[in-house]
C-alpha cells in the first residue's frame, strides 16, 4: 500500500530465491474512489499470466509496537526538521512514518490495536496510501507479496489473497471482490507534521543494510527520470502514451473522475493552481516548498497552524508516476495549465 538501484532491484534481489513467483499477470484498475476514507470498485479484470505473485512477503513489514511523540523529539533534535515523513490522517490519531524506513519495509501495520496500515508500497512508481486492514471484523496482516503492471501487490498472511497497493481491492484469492477502505498518504518534513503537537512517529530499527537500500530507494522515488528494474517490464502492459510513463504528478480522484496533474503543468502555473474537479468539487493544489512535492484541498479549506485538515476536506491523492496512475485509472484525465493553450 519500492524502487532502488538497478543492482538493488533486479527481479533476483526484489523477489528472493526461496519466494518463488505463483504466477505471473496484470491487473488495470478502472473505477476510482469516493472522498478520502472509501472502498474500491476497479472495473478491470485481473489477468495472472503478467503478474509476479509470492506466497510469503518480499520485504520485512514493520510491525508497529509502540509511537513516540514527533514533537518531543523534533524539539530535543531526535530527528531532524527536514526528515521526509509520511503522514495518515485517519481519526482519532494522527501518524507519521520516517519515508527512507518505508522505502524498505513497503508495509507498516499496528500490531496492538491492529485497525491501522500504511502501504507506501512503490517507490518505482512513487505511490502509496493507507488503508484499514479489518475484513469482517478481523484484522489481517498484509506484506508486499509481488508486482504487476511493474507496481506492487499486496497479500494477506490469513487468507493468502492478493490486493491492489492503490486502490485496496483485492484482486485474487478467497477474498477476490473485496475492499478495504484507504485514505491519503501526505508528504511532510518531520517539523511540518510536528506541528500538530498530538502527532506520533512510529519508526522501526533497520538494519544497516536496510537503511542503505531506503536511501537509494528515496532517492530514486524522487528522480526525474526514474527507471524499471529488470523484471518489470515483463508485468506491464503496454503503457498510455500520452505523457512520458516516468512523469511524475499528483493523480487525484473522487467517485466520479480521476486526473493527473503533472509536475511540469503544475510549475507551469507557478506551482499553485485551482481546478474544478467536477461541476460541484473544486480542488487546490500547490507544491509545498519545502518538501516541492504537492497535495490537493478541497476550496474553501486550509490547513491551520497545526498542519490540520478533516478528511472529508481531502480527495485521495497520490503523488505518483503517470505509469502508475494510468494503470490503476485507465483513460483519467490530464490537467494542462492555461499557459500550455496559448
Amino acid at each position: 500500500m519500492i524502487g532502488s538501484t538497478t543492482s538493488m532491484l533486479r527481479l533476483d534481489a526484489h523477489f528472493p530465491p526461496m519466494n518463488r513467483p505463483r504466477s505471473w499477470g496484470i491487473m488495470e484498475a478502472g473505477d476510482c474512489m469516493a472522498e478520502s476514507m472509501i472502498a474500491s470498485e476497479p472495473s478491470s479484470a485481473f489477468d495472472p499470466s503478467r503478474a509476479a505473485l509470492f506466497d510469503r512477503d518480499v520485504f520485512a513489514p514493520f510491525r508497529v509496537l509502540q509511537y513516540e511523540q514527533l514533537t518531543g523529539l523534533v524539539e530535543r533534535g531526535r530527528i531532524r526538521q527536514r526528515t521526509p515523513v509520511l503522514v495518515t490522517e485517519l481519526p482519532v490519531q494522527p501518524v507519521a512514518l520516517i519515508t527512507t524506513q518505508m522505502a524498505y519495509h513497503h508495509v507498516a501495520q499496528e500490531t496492538s490495536r491492529g485497525n491501522r496500515g500504511w502501504f507506501p508500497s512503490g517507490v518505482v512508481c512513487n505511490s502509496g496510501v493507507s488503508m484499514t486492514p479489518i475484513i469482517d471484523g478481523r484484522t489481517h496482516q498484509f506484506g508486499h507479496r509481488g508486482l504487476y503492471n511493474g507496481l506492487s501487490v499486496l497479500g494477506d498472511a490469513e487468507t493468502g489473497s492478493y490486493w491492489d497497493h492503490v486502490t485496496g481491492k483485492c484482486v485474487k484469492g478467497p477474498l477476490e471482490g473485496r475492499s478495504l477502505e484507504i485514505a491519503p498518504l501526505l508528504h511532510m518534513t518531520a517539523e511540518q507534521a510536528a506541528r500538530r503537537g498530538d502527532m506520533l512517529l512510529a519508526r522501526s530499527k533497520p538494519t544497516l543494510f536496510a537503511r542503505a537500500m531506503g536511501r537509494i530507494a528515496e532517492w530514486t522515488r524522487l528522480s526525474k527520470r526514474g527507471f524499471f528494474p529488470p523484471g518489470f517490464r515483463r508485468t506491464m502492459a503496454p503503457t498510455d502514451p500520452r505523457l512520458p510513463e516516468m512523469e511524475l504528478g499528483l493523480g487525484v480522484w473522487t467517485g466520479r473522475t480521476q486526473r493527473f496533474y503533472p509536475m511540469t503543468a503544475l510549475r507551469a502555473a507557478g506551482g499553485q493552481i485551482v481546478d474544478s474537479l467536477e461541476p460541484d468539487y473544486t480542488i487546490e493544489i500547490l507544491i509545498d516548498s519545502q518538501t516541492g512535492i504537492p497535495s490537493a484541498i478541497a476550496t474553501g479549506q486550509s490547513l491551520n497552524t497545526n498542519h490540520r485538515l478533516e478528511l472529508k476536506q481531502r480527495p485521495m491523492q497520490l503523488f505518483t508516476r503517470w505509469y502508475g496512475f494510468s494503470f490503476t485509472f485507465p483513460n483519467c484525465g490530464i490537467f494542462q495549465s492555461p499557459s500550455a493553450n496559448t
